[in-house]
Parts: C-alpha cells; structure tokens; sequence
C-alpha cells in the first residue's frame, strides 16, 4: 500500500497563495477526508497530487517516489470528479476501458477487463448501455470503474457526490467506502459536506484559507476540537458558543448575564480575568436542574423526527439542545438546563485556539 507524504506545499495563482506551507502524511491504505468551506484549496490540493496543476513550491512523495516532475499518467494515481465526464458516445464497456485503448490493449482485454470491474461496482449487465440510459448513481459508478480498471495506487475523489440526491448519496458514500476497502488503494477523498467527511474517513484533514487546521479521527476532531473555527465548523447543529470571562478568585467562568459556571479541576490552562468562549455540543444539554445548570429563554423548536432541536437564549448568544423530550415551548418562555462541566469546551476568545 502506498504512502503519500506532502512537504511545505505551496501554490499560488498570480500575487495570491492557494495553498501555504501543507504538511501532511497520508499512510497507505488510509481513507482520508479533506474537509472545508469552498475556496480553502482543498481541490487544488488534489490537483497538485495528480498532477494536474504545477505547485509553486514544497514536494510531493507518493510512495518513495517523488512525483512533482512526473506525469499525471505516471504517477499512479486516478481520479474521480464531481462531474462524470462520460463519453456519450461509448457504451458503459467503452467508457471504462477506455484507458486500456490508449494503451493499445487487444479489444477482448479490454472487454474482459471492463466486466470484472463492472462485477466490483454492481455494473454488470448495464456494460451494453450508453451514460443516457443510466441513472445518477450509475453514472458515478462508471466514473469509479473507470479509475478502478487502472489499478492505481492512489484513489483522488474530488467532491464525487455532490450533483446527487440526498438518498442517492448515502447510497454511493456505502459504495465509495466498499470499493476503496475492496480494492486496497490509498483514498484521499475532498468534500464540503461534513457528513461525508465523518462517515467515510479514517483520518479528517481540516482545512480553512489554504492551511490545515487539524488532523485526526473524526471522533477525535469532533470531541476535541483545536480552536473555535473547527468546534463550529463540524457538527450539524453546530456547537453552542457563549463569550465568558474566567473568574480565578472563584474557580468559575462569568456569563455577561451574571451567571456562573464552575470547572473543578481545569484551571490550570487559565489566568485571572482570561477573556474565553465557552463551547457545548447541543447533545450534551439536557433540560432539567441535575449538576450544572443555566438558565435560558426559548427562542425557537424544530421537529427532527426522534428528536427536537430548541434554539436556546443564554446570556445574549443563541444555544442549540437536541434532546428526545419533545416539551411544547412557547417563545421566551424561560427553561433550565443542565449539563456535565466536562462536556465543556474552552477557548482562548482572541486566538481562538483550545484551551485545555
């Protein structure tokens, strides 16, 4: 299985830098996920990696091999785009051999080698069809056997999902991850859509104005966020921010509104009068007066089928609970919660970064 390694890699267009300085190491047979907002240089990353774009500095080892003066054709890597890029023309067969007839191979090579990929991605039977006789999900299939039946060391998904329907994504997220296990290639898989992100990765790649913020689990980077931005950024509701000012006299955090919240044991991060923002993810609040409470006014309820997400006021900041009590609440109508103080999340209000 093949490493992927990426050294101080920089790109700029023109005056304006893309990416600044990545560093990161893909181990083989990993299925990472490159996450963050459009404009971040997650795709420009990928490009980089297959070649399709020159970089501007850094290096780029795939294997023990380092790559940035090769060929895309030589890099061993294929990629998977958003769209399919079909030829209309050629039936599903010719499409996804359609390598191995640039290459020269005989015509029934090439036919034997499209129906054992089409077997792998549950196309087989359809190798007759032209892309307009075939569904959406079909469609990105082929565009997988296409990249399949090159037997690359290296997968690249660049967002490959994103013209699907919702139902029809879930599907294909349960195909991405089979093949890449089926298969046995390293996968470095981009996409906006952090549900994607936790679903399909081993490891998350965190990105924002073309830096990586944070690496890991993504078990790891949701309970243990590295600053403000990702503690926002990941999690649907996201997580529930409220400024605060860290009382050393008292062991406590002072909300603007006076109320206080004790943290037992995890002072030692903080300094008298510390400007923070306290964060909490809307599954951790519950209503109720059991250990650590706040009061708070509610704003607004959405039904979420085996649950209800309530927008919560709390000293001036807006606050998400998701909670299976399904209370009819009226605007403004004031309501306790509680929590575990270890469920908090801290962070330094100027830089933004973790606390503890």
């Amino acid at each position: 299985m093949t490493n992927i390694t990426l050294s101080g890699l920089r790109k700029a267009f023109g005056v304006t830098d893309i990416l600044k300085g990545v560093d990161l190491h893909i181990r083989g047979g990993e299925f990472v996920v490159i996450l963050g907002p459009s404009g971040c240089g997650k795709s420009t990353l990928l490009r980089l990696i297959a070649g399709l774009e020159h970089k501007s500095a850094g290096s780029i080892q795939i294997g023990e091999t380092e790559v940035s003066g090769l060929e895309p054709k030589d890099r061993g890597c294929a990629m998977v785009f958003q769209n399919y890029a079909l030829y209309p023309h050629m039936t599903v067969a010719e499409n996804i051999a359609y390598s191995l007839r640039v290459e020269g191979l005989p015509r029934a090579e090439r036919r034997r080698r499209a129906e054992r990929t089409a077997k792998l991605v549950q196309l087989d039977g359809l190798l007759d069809r032209k892309p307009s006789e075939l569904s959406g999900g079909q469609r990105q299939r082929v565009a997988m056997a296409r990249a399949i039946i090159r037997s690359p060391s290296v997968f690249l998904f660049d967002e490959p999902l994103s013209n699907l329907d919702a139902e029809l994504r879930v599907q294909m997220r349960h195909e991405v991850r089979r093949i890449h296990e089926d298969v046995g290639a390293t996968s470095v898989y981009v996409t906006h859509d952090q549900v994607e992100a936790m679903t399909l990765a081993d490891r998350l790649v965190v990105m924002r104005d073309g830096e990586i913020q944070q690496v890991g689990t993504p078990s790891e980077v949701y309970e243990t966020p590295r600053s403000l931005y990702i503690a926002r950024f990941i999690g649907s509701p996201s997580m529930g921010t409220i400024p605060a000012t860290y009382w050393g006299e008292a062991g406590t955090i002072l909300l603007s509104d006076g109320q206080q919240i004790a943290l037992p044991g995890r002072s030692e991060h903080l300094r008298d009068g510390a400007a923070v923002v306290v964060g909490i993810r809307p599954e951790a609040l519950r209503f109720g007066m059991v250990g650590a409470t706040l009061t708070a006014t509610h704003q607004l309820s959405e039904e979420l089928g085996n649950a209800r997400l309530h927008h919560l006021r709390v000293a001036g900041e807006t606050v998400p609970i998701v909670t299976p009590d399904k209370r009819q609440l009226s605007k403004g109508d004031p309501v306790e919660v509680c929590f575990d103080p270890d469920d908090l999340h801290l962070f330094d209000a100027y830089t933004g970064l973790r606390l503890d």
